[in-house]
């Protein structure tokens, strides 16, 4: 049998076997590293240690279920939100100028640039 074919099938078993071998020891440095890393298993083993917070009279009380009666964030919040998000988006993107059209003379240096290449070869 051609020894060049034999060759070709190796190296592809070894390449296929080498490729899978990475993608498993990835997955498991990822997975380790977010075992690590996390910190919601760091905020899960520390007890929550706040004090509760006291009951409103009175007053405040009135006000603090009118303000439970309203909703958490209106429309205009949004709008708000939205607009400084995009004007953010706006100063941080960058834009970069077309460049001007070639004039006849440009646009004919390149094609005799490029008909002597050929002819050369």
């Amino acid at each position: 049998m051609d020894p060049s074919l034999t060759s070709g099938s190796v190296i592809a078993t070894i390449g296929i076997t080498t490729v899978f071998f990475a993608l498993v020891t990835l997955i498991a440095m990822i997975s380790l590293m977010a075992r690590f890393l996390s910190p919601e298993e760091a905020n899960a083993a520390a007890p929550a240690t706040t004090p509760p917070a006291p009951e409103p009279t009175g007053e405040s009380a009135k006000e603090a279920s009118n303000k439970a009666d309203a909703s958490p964030a209106s429309e205009t919040d949004f709008q708000q939100i939205a607009l400084t998000a995009y004007a953010y988006h706006r100063r941080a993107t960058t834009r970069v100028a077309n460049a001007d059209p070639a004039s006849a003379w440009e646009a004919a240096g390149r094609i005799r640039e490029l008909t002597q290449r050929i002819d050369r070869n």
